[in-house]
């Protein structure tokens, strides 16, 4: 091989190498089913609901157009069944959408756009993000160069989702992509929910 293409060869595996944010984690023996470890990992450790429950949240968007909207959401959540309902509707009380997240996503009623089956799965997506543990088996548990724990699960496929305990009550989960780039972050403490994007 030419010098000149040995060296796109390393500048290119150096460049892809550097996009990649799937942080490093320094394993420390906390996984489910070993003893000693600092991080733990089991569902009770997890800023996940644990009963059934139901919740009210607000979504505030701003348009294109530059104009601000709000909406009502009502989420029940039944973790035991890992299944969600969710309604959403204008502060007046109009039903925009109402969903159900059992295993398959169904819309049980919705206006348009809000009734498009995209928008219901982006919805339900983030509220079992937020509301309930990773489906994925656990793959590592330790911390990160910042000493926060990280529990990390990932599917077959290779999509990832860290559950990250940065103390005081506050957690980050983060899921990234098969190419290991960001796709969401959401962040957890005593308040609640921020940053969901």
């Amino acid at each position: 091989m030419k010098p000149v293409g040995a060296f796109l060869l390393a500048l290119l595996s150096l460049l892809l190498s550097a996009c990649s944010q799937v942080p490093a984690i320094r394993l420390d023996g906390g996984m489910e089913g070993r003893a000693g470890g600092r991080v733990r990992c089991g569902k009770a450790c997890l800023p996940f609901v644990e009963a059934p429950c139901k919740l009210v949240h607000a979504i505030e968007a701003k348009l294109p157009d530059g104009t601000a909207a709000s909406a009502l959401g009502i989420a029940a959540v039944d973790p035991q069944r890992n299944a969600l309902q969710c309604v959403l509707m204008t502060p007046e009380g109009f039903v925009l959408l109402e969903a159900v997240d059992d295993g398959e996503i169904a819309i049980r009623r919705g206006v348009p756009p809000f009734n498009q089956r995209a928008f219901a799965e982006a919805l339900m997506a983030d509220l079992r993000l937020v509301l309930l543990p990773p489906q994925d088996p656990l793959q590592e548990a330790g911390t990160g160069q910042d000493g926060a724990a990280i529990c990390r699960y990932s599917d077959r496929g290779g999509k990832i989702t860290d559950v990250v305990d940065r103390g005081g009550g506050n957690w980050e989960i983060l899921t990234y992509d098969t190419s290991g780039y960001l796709q969401r972050r959401v962040r957890l403490s005593s308040a609640g929910p921020s940053g969901a994007g």
